[in-house]
């Protein structure tokens, strides 16, 4: 129940957090989860191989051929309720070759995060799953990884594994891959620019961010 049983948060915004419960405490599995939904099978465990067996099922059988799924680097503490999310991969990846699924992944920020040791992550992960016909690769025979939180890192520090002749560029290397920022607010368009990424993508569904406002795709849609 680790994740179903997360923390109580306070809402991000201060005008929305006075009308919703928050810590100190955590929510209380099976009956209160931390979700506003409820899984129609119940909770259920992530490494569990049959569990990702129908979710994958179920996704294929929707239309959905690609999932992101987020990545913590090794010796990162893991995910939010300390979870190793490199130990489930092997059981991700059967299953997604059993049954068609392709993988993308979403990189997760880490402690003193910087574009070298996103290149050292892209190397490890590339090295243990890039002959897997399970690893998303786009027409151009490129991998994909989502950089959450890239704006933490400089322009500068990006172009430096990103651009063609970068000093740790991955460009025309056999760590060749697309890299996408995050975009989140108006100013992160031009550095996102800069920085070299193949193209920019949203975290949040809805108007949450500037970013993620639909009314603000063309800005962006200008640049690349």
């Amino acid at each position: 129940y680790l994740h179903w049983a997360h923390e109580l948060l306070p809402h991000w915004s201060e005008q929305q957090r006075p009308l919703f419960r928050s810590g100190p405490g955590f929510y209380a599995p099976p009956a209160r989860i931390a979700s506003r939904y409820y899984p129609c099978r119940g909770c259920y465990d992530s490494m569990d191989p049959a569990v990702l067996a129908w979710q994958m099922t179920e996704m294929r059988a929707s239309g959905i051929d690609v999932m992101v799924l987020s990545w913590w680097a090794r010796g990162s503490g893991g995910d939010s309720q300390h979870i190793e999310t490199d130990e489930v991969l092997p059981v991700v990846f059967a299953q997604a070759e059993r049954t068609g699924m392709k993988i993308a992944f979403h990189l997760e920020p880490f402690p003193s995060m910087t574009a070298r040791a996103v290149r050292a992550n892209i190397a490890y992960l590339v090295g243990l799953y890039g002959d897997s016909p399970a690893l998303f690769r786009d027409e151009e025979n490129f991998p994909w990884f989502y950089a959450y939180d890239s704006y933490h890192v400089p322009p500068a520090d990006w172009r430096s594994i990103l651009a063609p002749g970068g000093a740790d560029t991955i460009r025309g290397t056999a760590l060749a891959a697309r890299v996408l920022a995050l975009y989140v607010s108006a100013g992160d368009i031009a550095e996102i620019a800069a920085g070299g990424f193949d193209g920019a993508y949203t975290y949040f569904a809805g108007p949450v961010t500037h970013g993620s406002d639909p009314r603000n795709w063309a800005q962006l849609m200008i640049v690349a």
